[in-house]
């Protein structure tokens, strides 16, 4: 099963303010990097396993802002974020996704949170009820002491890419051929189409 991990920022740490850094996510039980053109195929087909039993798909970061405190007395908006990213790379050797954030964030409270998804957008579909969750949370402060967090360094994070476009469904199946002499209306006539259902699209 799909188990998520956000390596940094790290829980309770302060990181300068407006100050480019990276989030990274450490992700096991999941096939990352796949992930179709939203517009054209959201939420348009299941979810697929690779050879190994893994789910395909892909995951998200985002940071919303607390308020001004660590324990905020209201739940937050999710239509309002600080930072969202949909991560369309492959695992690193460390099993390690990053989204880097320009130019960091002002000072504040906020919290960071991975959300797994397949290739065409939907959450995970997990085996079983009781289980530990697929997603990480982690609270971190910005420009908070004199003190802040060195900031790590990851390499050189390449902005997402564009998603490639979704693959076309195949063509139906044409319909068989009324056999010679056959009657108007029967099973080789004028019956239904057997062969005529969509495939699933691949991705």
């Amino acid at each position: 099963m799909p188990s998520s991990l956000v390596a940094f920022p790290g829980h309770n740490e302060d990181l300068p303010a407006n100050t480019n850094f990276t989030i990274a996510v450490t992700q096991q039980g999941m096939d990352l990097g796949f992930f179709t053109n939203a517009k054209l195929t959201y939420y348009s087909a299941p979810t697929f396993l690779n050879g190994d039993g893994l789910i395909i798909g892909h995951t998200h970061v985002t940071v919303q802002d607390l308020g001004g405190s660590f324990n905020p007395t209201t739940p937050a908006d999710p239509t309002i974020f600080a930072f969202f990213l949909g991560v369309n790379t492959p695992l690193n050797q460390d099993s390690q996704v990053f989204a880097a954030v320009p130019g960091g964030l002002p000072a504040g409270f906020y919290r960071v949170f991975t959300m797994v998804a397949n290739a065409n957008h939907s959450p995970v579909q997990m085996p079983v009820a009781q289980r530990g969750a697929q997603d990480d949370c982690k609270y971190f402060s910005v420009g908070q002491t004199n003190n802040p967090v060195a900031i790590p360094d990851f390499g050189n994070v390449t902005p997402a890419a564009a998603p490639a476009p979704a693959p076309a469904p195949a063509a139906p199946a044409p319909a068989p051929a009324p056999a010679a002499g056959g009657k108007k209306g029967g099973k080789n006539g004028g019956g239904k189409n057997r062969g005529g259902k969509l495939r699933r699209a691949q991705i």
